[in-house]
């Protein structure tokens, strides 16, 4: 059978690491206010337009702020620039202002800043956000930043804006990417890792990004591999063509405790003996989950959402919703301790909706592992 037909017949499995949530967070804001201009005509600068960087983070002058990207806003009714950052709660970055390089001569704009940040933040001192500032008449921005407090064009920093032409829905090819928070502790739940990255390729995911800070010798050997081997191919686009464009999908959270395990199952296999990590394939208990609470995982078009929180979008842009994914359909697991501690096992739920790709899953993790030379018990390249 080919591997296109064997990947139509998968069942949609989303499997959520117990310290790897795979998360893709957006916070977006149509509104904009408009402010007066500021012109800096004494400031005549080269092509350069101050300092341009293309660093991963960029510190806000006169605030704790990091940015990462600048964006043109299409989807705003005036013309706009959305900047992305990491933003201290505490600090009051409303009042900032967007910087804006206009022409070549390098005149230097300023107009207020519309911040907007992740609702949901858990007590951490930092959240996501976006600053969002509308365009001046006569203001064709290629580089753009942000200041708080005093403005000093000496320590500012610009960033090249990206997106600058509106493309056609049609033309933008369908990118399932792939978001997981810190590595950290020296991580090594080598198996599990394995098991799930080589999941999410019979889903089809084209990118995945891991922020790693710290991990064990063995996980950065598997780090390495994915990271110079893989080529991901799309599977997505059968969901888009079920329910349309501009839709995200969610998936209800199943807790399988990582406490229950299966009893003299195949799929302990003796050649992942040595590998640190939890066998996705030996749970198949899970809690019925009775909180109320959406806990669940997202599947996101950015393009249609206007803001979220961590496990829901909380504002669609005109047209975007959120379709509830079924278990029939796709399912996501979430290996963990029990969220009830007072469940037997008798009360769990038998779930063996991931034995569904469990032979396939076993082949491509052999397949994976012989190539990191984390599995030569045969000496051979599995099929």
């Amino acid at each position: 059978m080919s591997l296109r037909r064997q990947r139509r017949k998968v069942f949609l499995v989303l499997t959520f690491l117990a310290s790897l949530m795979g998360v893709v967070m957006v916070s977006l804001q149509q509104h904009w206010q408009a402010d007066r201009r500021e012109h800096h005509k004494d400031h005549q600068l080269t092509d350069t337009c101050l300092r341009v960087r293309s660093d991963t983070f960029t510190q806000v002058p006169g605030s704790k702020t990091l940015l990462i990207n600048a964006f043109r806003e299409h989807r705003t009714e005036n013309a706009s620039i959305r900047l992305l950052g990491i933003v201290l709660r505490e600090e009051h970055t409303q009042w900032s202002r967007c910087v804006f390089c206009c022409q070549e001569d390098g005149e230097v704009v300023t107009v207020a800043a519309e911040r907007t940040t992740h609702p949901s933040h858990y007590y951490f001192e930092y959240v996501t956000g976006d600053f969002l500032c509308q365009i001046p008449f006569g203001c064709n921005p290629r580089y753009a930043g942000l200041f708080s407090g005093d403005m000093d064009l000496t320590n500012l920093t610009l960033l090249p804006v990206l997106n600058q032409e509106a493309p056609e829905r049609s033309s933008v090819p369908l990118k399932y990417t792939l978001c997981m928070p810190t590595m950290f502790n020296r991580y090594n739940n080598v198996l599990q890792f394995v098991q799930a990255m080589e999941l999410y390729q019979l889903l089809g995911i084209q990118k995945a990004i891991i922020y790693k800070t710290s991990c064990s010798a063995i996980m950065e050997t598997v780090l390495q591999y994915y990271s110079s081997n893989v080529s991901f191919e799309t599977f997505m686009s059968d969901l888009e063509k079920t329910h349309g464009e501009n839709v995200n999908f969610y998936f209800p959270n199943n807790v399988f405790p990582q406490e229950e395990m299966e009893e003299n199952s195949s799929y302990d296999r003796p050649e992942w003996k040595h590998l640190p990590g939890t066998n996705l394939l030996m749970h198949m208990l899970r809690e019925e989950d009775n909180s109320g609470y959406n806990t669940g995982k997202l599947v996101l078009d950015p393009r249609s959402v206007l803001q979220m929180e961590v496990h829901s979008v909380v504002r669609h842009f005109p047209g975007g919703r959120t379709e509830r994914i079924q278990p029939d359909l796709g399912r996501l697991f979430h290996i963990r301790r029990k969220k009830d501690s007072k469940l037997k096992r008798s009360d769990l739920i038998r779930d063996e909706g991931l034995l569904k790709v469990a032979q396939t899953l076993v082949e491509k993790v052999n397949h994976a592992l012989y190539y990191m030379g984390l599995n030569t018990a045969t000496g051979l390249p599995p099929h």
